[in-house]
Protein backbone atom coordinates (compact mmCIF):
# COMPACT_ATOMS: atom_id res chain seq x y z
CA UNK A 1 0.00 0.00 0.00
CA UNK A 2 2.79 2.23 0.95
CA UNK A 3 4.35 1.81 -2.58
CA UNK A 4 0.98 2.80 -4.51
CA UNK A 5 0.70 5.71 -2.05
CA UNK A 6 4.16 7.07 -3.21
CA UNK A 7 3.18 5.94 -7.15
CA UNK A 8 0.39 8.23 -6.73
CA UNK A 9 2.02 11.57 -5.00
CA UNK A 10 4.49 11.25 -7.98
CA UNK A 11 1.95 11.42 -10.51
CA UNK A 12 0.11 13.77 -8.88
CA UNK A 13 3.29 16.16 -8.60
CA UNK A 14 3.98 15.56 -12.59
CA UNK A 15 -0.04 16.54 -13.52
CA UNK A 16 0.99 19.51 -11.24
CA UNK A 17 3.88 20.52 -13.60
CA UNK A 18 2.07 19.89 -16.20
CA UNK A 19 -0.44 22.10 -15.55
CA UNK A 20 1.80 24.98 -14.18
CA UNK A 21 3.46 24.91 -17.45
CA UNK A 22 0.36 25.13 -19.61
CA UNK A 23 -1.37 27.57 -17.57
CA UNK A 24 1.85 29.72 -18.00
CA UNK A 25 2.43 28.95 -21.54
CA UNK A 26 -1.57 30.41 -21.95
CA UNK A 27 -0.82 33.31 -20.23
CA UNK A 28 2.27 34.03 -22.00
CA UNK A 29 -0.03 33.78 -25.39
CA UNK A 30 -2.53 35.93 -24.46
CA UNK A 31 0.39 38.53 -23.43
CA UNK A 32 1.39 37.93 -27.05
CA UNK A 33 -1.65 38.23 -28.61
CA UNK A 34 -2.75 40.73 -26.87
CA UNK A 35 0.32 43.20 -27.61
CA UNK A 36 -0.17 41.90 -31.33
CA UNK A 37 -3.67 43.64 -31.04
CA UNK A 38 -2.51 46.62 -29.71
CA UNK A 39 0.08 47.23 -31.94
CA UNK A 40 -2.10 46.11 -35.08
CA UNK A 41 -5.16 47.66 -34.27
CA UNK A 42 -4.50 50.79 -31.86
CA UNK A 43 -7.97 52.01 -31.74
CA UNK A 44 -9.36 48.69 -30.75
CA UNK A 45 -6.94 47.52 -27.96
CA UNK A 46 -6.10 50.73 -25.19
CA UNK A 47 -3.00 51.33 -23.26
CA UNK A 48 -5.81 50.67 -20.22
CA UNK A 49 -6.57 47.25 -21.72
CA UNK A 50 -2.36 46.69 -21.44
CA UNK A 51 -1.66 47.63 -18.08
CA UNK A 52 -5.02 45.69 -16.76
CA UNK A 53 -2.83 42.77 -18.07
CA UNK A 54 0.07 43.62 -16.44
CA UNK A 55 -1.28 44.54 -13.62
CA UNK A 56 -3.43 41.14 -13.22
CA UNK A 57 0.50 39.45 -13.90
CA UNK A 58 2.09 41.43 -11.49
CA UNK A 59 -0.95 40.88 -8.79
CA UNK A 60 -1.11 36.95 -9.38
CA UNK A 61 2.81 37.05 -8.91
CA UNK A 62 2.62 38.49 -6.11
CA UNK A 63 0.39 36.01 -4.71
CA UNK A 64 2.95 33.38 -5.71
CA UNK A 65 5.53 35.03 -4.02
CA UNK A 66 3.73 34.90 -0.79
CA UNK A 67 2.33 31.73 -1.02
CA UNK A 68 6.22 30.62 -1.17
CA UNK A 69 7.38 33.00 1.37
CA UNK A 70 4.72 31.91 3.57
CA UNK A 71 5.56 28.04 2.31
CA UNK A 72 8.80 28.52 3.29
CA UNK A 73 8.35 29.83 6.76
CA UNK A 74 6.37 27.26 7.72
CA UNK A 75 9.05 24.75 6.44
CA UNK A 76 11.95 26.19 8.53
CA UNK A 77 12.58 23.20 10.50
CA UNK A 78 13.39 21.22 7.22
CA UNK A 79 16.81 20.79 6.36
CA UNK A 80 16.36 22.35 2.61
CA UNK A 81 19.39 22.81 0.43
CA UNK A 82 21.34 26.09 -0.54
CA UNK A 83 23.02 26.84 -3.50
CA UNK A 84 26.26 28.52 -2.15
CA UNK A 85 27.32 30.33 -5.08
CA UNK A 86 23.99 32.15 -5.62
CA UNK A 87 22.93 35.54 -4.68
CA UNK A 88 26.54 37.32 -5.12
CA UNK A 89 26.74 40.61 -3.65
CA UNK A 90 27.06 42.28 -7.08
CA UNK A 91 23.89 40.60 -7.66
CA UNK A 92 21.83 41.93 -4.94
CA UNK A 93 23.19 45.52 -5.31
CA UNK A 94 22.34 45.42 -8.85
CA UNK A 95 18.92 44.37 -8.23
CA UNK A 96 18.92 46.92 -5.62
CA UNK A 97 19.55 49.60 -7.62
CA UNK A 98 17.04 48.38 -10.34
CA UNK A 99 14.61 48.64 -7.61
CA UNK A 100 15.54 52.15 -6.40
CA UNK A 101 15.46 53.24 -10.17
CA UNK A 102 11.69 51.43 -10.64
CA UNK A 103 10.30 53.00 -7.50
CA UNK A 104 11.43 56.71 -8.43
CA UNK A 105 10.38 56.07 -11.73
CA UNK A 106 6.99 54.74 -10.68
CA UNK A 107 6.36 57.72 -8.58
CA UNK A 108 7.12 60.22 -10.79
CA UNK A 109 4.40 58.09 -13.35
CA UNK A 110 2.03 58.39 -9.76
CA UNK A 111 2.92 62.57 -9.94
CA UNK A 112 1.89 62.81 -13.54
CA UNK A 113 -1.34 60.59 -12.79
CA UNK A 114 -2.11 63.15 -10.26
CA UNK A 115 -1.39 66.28 -12.20
CA UNK A 116 -3.67 64.87 -15.00
CA UNK A 117 -6.07 62.45 -13.26
CA UNK A 118 -8.99 63.91 -14.77
CA UNK A 119 -8.00 63.17 -18.34
CA UNK A 120 -6.63 59.64 -17.31
CA UNK A 121 -7.80 56.53 -17.00
CA UNK A 122 -7.86 54.89 -13.14
CA UNK A 123 -5.84 52.49 -14.71
CA UNK A 124 -2.67 54.48 -15.31
CA UNK A 125 -2.58 55.57 -11.64
CA UNK A 126 -3.05 51.75 -10.32
CA UNK A 127 -0.48 50.08 -12.02
CA UNK A 128 2.53 52.46 -10.60
CA UNK A 129 1.28 52.13 -6.85
CA UNK A 130 1.34 48.12 -7.98
CA UNK A 131 4.44 48.21 -9.92
CA UNK A 132 6.27 49.60 -6.91
CA UNK A 133 4.73 46.71 -4.57
CA UNK A 134 5.63 44.47 -6.76
CA UNK A 135 9.11 45.69 -7.09
CA UNK A 136 9.78 46.11 -3.33
CA UNK A 137 8.58 42.36 -3.04
CA UNK A 138 10.78 41.06 -5.70
CA UNK A 139 13.52 42.09 -4.04
CA UNK A 140 12.74 41.14 -0.79
CA UNK A 141 11.83 37.71 -2.40
CA UNK A 142 14.78 37.40 -4.34
CA UNK A 143 17.51 38.86 -1.71
CA UNK A 144 15.89 36.16 1.09
CA UNK A 145 15.28 32.87 -1.51
CA UNK A 146 18.33 33.48 -3.71
CA UNK A 147 19.91 30.65 -2.69
CA UNK A 148 17.07 28.06 -2.26
CA UNK A 149 17.43 24.90 -4.42
CA UNK A 150 14.00 23.99 -5.80
CA UNK A 151 14.18 20.49 -7.05
CA UNK A 152 10.33 19.98 -7.10
CA UNK A 153 10.54 20.44 -10.61
CA UNK A 154 13.09 18.14 -12.23
CA UNK A 155 10.77 17.82 -15.09
CA UNK A 156 11.23 21.08 -16.09
CA UNK A 157 14.40 21.72 -16.33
Amino acid sequence: MGRRQATDVYTFQKLAEVLSSQYGLVVFVAGLLLLLAWAVHASAVGKSDLLCFLTALMLLQLLWMLWYVGRSAAQRRLIRPKDTHAGARWLRGSITLFAAITIILGCLKIGYFVGFSECLSATEGVFPVTHAVHTLLQVYFLWGHAKDVIQSFKTLE
